[in-house]
């Protein structure tokens, strides 16, 4: 229970932040971590470009 998985990564942890090792790292989402779909980077960044333009148009 956390916070003792905190204390039990914290090397694994500070390694990942020294080595810019994102797969390593604990990236929190937040409550609207279950609204997102899962899909490639590629994907998801032409349709955060495509809805961003549809605003400003």
């Amino acid at each position: 229970p956390y916070p003792l998985q905190r204390a039990a990564t914290a090397a694994l942890r500070e390694r990942a932040a020294r080595d810019g090792d994102v797969e390593l790292m604990q990236m929190w989402a937040g409550q609207s971590a279950a609204i997102g779909a899962a899909m490639p980077a590629a994907q998801r960044a032409s349709r955060l470009w495509q809805e961003a333009r549809e605003l400003l148009a």
